[in-house]
């Protein structure tokens, strides 16, 4: 497979699909916004006349127990250390990075000016190119310099790669390569979170017994750890996108398409359809209650 199609790849991973990095980074910052609201909502509640608060348990403990759920679970995608590609490839950060260390040696100066971000390698000739274009407009006429005359993007991506070679500028080569500490620190910056993983994991995605979830998962786990934890995965992946996909996250909480706090203020549903709840509620009950005599001979 040639470092082309592995470009590809992390980019796939990265930005493209349903399920990639950055909607999945996003997803969960939309979920942390929402629900901080609620959590909000909750502590200016009116209270009756016990105190207690004028909510709904039902609906509270949905939001609750939903929004903790996909937490964790969008840290543990982020950090699934599987196979980037291949039948059983995961969309992950830790997968891309693992990836890239892999093709390391493939991963030249040259290759990361010129096939990742698709920027010319020699910005000096750029440079004599943007002058001359300068030189030869009257000097009376707006001047106006296309784009690919411009050779800072390519400047900049060489001073990027002088920090990843540990290459001083003035001893540059096409064949320079990325320092192993850089995925090294990438990795740890992942392996961060690997206890909520193991969380998501025992707790969420596997039917874990009391056995194997022994001496795993969170004792305690809050808002300000789910914000610290989505910062860390912010910062990686921007570091991720800039340097081996010359993207980056862009805004991480997505801008609202409508008023996200619309009718707050009124109530869920008005008292005549209570009933009608209690009635569906009712229903199913009676449904499920009769799942547990099924008939031998129903197999």
């Amino acid at each position: 497979m040639t470092t082309k199609k592995h470009i590809e790849a992390w980019r796939r991973a990265f930005e493209t699909e349903e399920n990639a990095v950055v909607p999945t980074l996003s997803a969960f910052a939309w979920n942390y916004a929402a629900f901080t609201t609620v959590v909000r909502v909750v502590d200016h509640a009116p209270v009756d006349a016990e105190g207690e608060k004028q909510l709904n348990g039902m609906v509270l403990e949905l939001l609750r127990s939903t929004f903790w759920g996909s937490a964790v679970l969008a840290i543990r995608r982020m950090v699934d250390r599987g196979p980037l590609i291949g039948p059983k490839g995961v969309n992950s950060l830790a997968a891309i990075v693992n990836d890239a260390r892999a093709r390391r040696g493939k991963i030249t100066r040259r290759v990361f000016i010129e096939e990742i971000a698709g920027l010319e390698y020699d910005f000096e000739a750029i440079d004599q190119r943007h002058w001359e274009h300068v030189s030869s407009e009257p000097p009376d006429k707006a001047l106006w310099v296309p784009a690919d005359l411009n050779p800072e993007p390519s400047r900049n991506r060489h001073r990027e790669f002088d920090f990843l070679s540990g290459v001083a500028a003035d001893s540059r080569s096409p064949a320079d390569l990325i320092q192993l500490w850089v995925f090294d620190r990438l990795d740890a910056r992942l392996a961060r979170l690997e206890s909520v993983a193991d969380h998501a994991t025992i707790h969420f995605a596997h039917p874990a017994t009391a056995e194997s979830q022994t001496g795993r998962g969170l004792e305690t786990w809050g808002l300000n750890d789910a914000n610290d934890a989505m910062k860390l995965l912010a910062e990686t992946a921007e570091l991720v996108g800039r340097w081996f996909l010359y993207s980056g996250i862009g805004d991480v909480l997505p801008h609202p398409q409508y008023d996200q706090f619309a009718h707050l203020d009124k109530p869920l549903v008005a008292p005549a359809v209570i009933p009608q709840l209690h009635a569906e509620w009712e229903k199913f009950s009676q449904e499920a209650a009769q799942w547990p005599f099924i008939r031998n001979e129903c197999l």
